[in-house]
């Protein structure tokens, strides 16, 4: 059985905390890199899969809809199954994405990868501040949501400069391939890290599932403040 959230929260084991700041640190960190891996690469991508920049901007469009649309669902997903593995299977599947479309490039292609990179993006922010909350004493938590937030940062300065690097020392189709490998990379010591999970939710709050989560969502607060 799952620990209860609140019996880790007041631990203030620094190792603990530390370990599940610098997992989820750099989940963060490869979810931004992904994000500007594609656009420094645009023109070379025009010129290989003979397309305008404007079938490339859609194909940016179609992840951040589908980021959107499950946005929801998987903060459900989240609570039910647990952060961490969600976590991990949102790394696994933008690694795979990015993998794919390097060693098969096509504009289909490069659409069906975007489609599951937005999915997959629509996992960290949940997933990241349950894994935080669970395991951070409450005086440090502000501090590791501040750092959490700078990794991620730091991942969307260092992806292009990082990925036409990678593009002139290896080639196009590597250099992206190698960015899908960096999210393998980062979840495999997560998936190994089954002591930083958030508990899955039980309680009868929960019963509702997306259908409560969508009564929520339609309440005048909420979409006065969306």
């Amino acid at each position: 059985m799952a620990e209860p959230v609140i019996a880790r929260r007041g631990t203030g084991e620094r190792g603990v905390e530390y370990r599940a700041m610098a997992l989820v640190s750099a989940a963060h960190f490869v979810n931004h890199f992904q994000y500007l891996v594609l656009p420094p690469l645009f023109p070379l991508l025009k010129a290989q899969l003979g397309i305008g920049f404007v079938e490339l901007g859609f194909a940016l469009t179609v992840a951040n809809i589908m980021a959107v649309a499950a946005q929801l669902p998987v903060g459900s997903l989240v609570d039910r199954l647990g952060s961490r593995r969600m976590l991990v299977a949102a790394l696994v599947v933008a690694g795979l994405a990015f993998v794919g479309f390097g060693l098969a490039p096509s504009y289909p292609h490069l659409l069906l990868m975007m489609v599951f990179v937005g999915v997959a993006n629509s996992v960290f922010h949940p997933a990241d501040y349950a894994i935080l909350s669970a395991n951070i004493a409450p005086d440090r938590l502000g501090r590791a949501f501040s750092v959490h937030t700078f990794a991620g940062f730091i991942g969307n300065a260092v992806a292009p400069v990082t990925m036409l690097a990678l593009v002139a020392a290896f080639g196009l189709n590597a250099g992206i391939v190698m960015s899908g490998l960096l999210a393998l990379a980062a979840a495999a010591p997560l998936a190994l890290a089954r002591g930083t999970d958030s508990a899955p939710a039980t309680s009868p709050g929960h019963a509702g599932g997306i259908g409560g989560g969508l009564r929520l969502l339609m309440t005048p607060a909420i979409l006065g403040l969306t």
